[in-house]
């Protein structure tokens, strides 16, 4: 029988906020690199405006969940929330409101076209970050130790 020990992530600092978890950083820079491969390389009306959407929310979930430790709902749940709302701030130009969107690395964060379909495929998104982890659970008890 192993010991509660022996279950816990690697680098996870007992019952705290804060853990590491190294595959979920490699996950989540991996998914980078391919968001990054399909800013340059793909132009096209699917991958790049709607697939890069999804995969944007999963690599922050994975990005943000290799360092907190927090339910796999709750932090899907945050990271789709963030989305919306900087889709809604492009809805509203917020960036040229505020007078900063001569920024580049702001109108790069906060993109340029609002798109009801992103809300769509930061959704998918969500819902995938947390179907994976729950296999992955299933495959390898635990993949959080967070209490719901």
């Amino acid at each position: 029988m192993k010991s509660k020990l022996s279950q816990l992530p690697i680098g996870h600092f007992g019952g705290s906020l804060f853990h590491f978890l190294p595959l979920r950083l490699l996950t989540g820079l991996l998914i980078l690199a391919l968001l990054i491969v399909i800013a340059v390389f793909v132009k096209d009306d699917f991958i790049r405006p709607f697939l890069g959407d999804v995969l944007v929310i999963m690599c922050l979930y994975y990005l943000i969940n290799s360092v907190i430790n927090m339910t796999s709902e709750r932090l899907a749940l945050m990271v789709v929330s963030l989305a919306f709302i900087i889709e809604i701030a492009q809805y509203f130009d917020t960036l040229t409101l505020l007078g900063l969107n001569q920024y580049t690395a702001l109108r790069i964060i906060f993109g340029a076209t609002f798109d009801w379909m992103d809300f769509i495929a930061y959704t998918i998104g969500g819902i995938m970050c947390i179907t994976v982890n729950t296999m992955m659970n299933n495959t390898t008890k635990p993949a959080t130790v967070a209490k719901q």
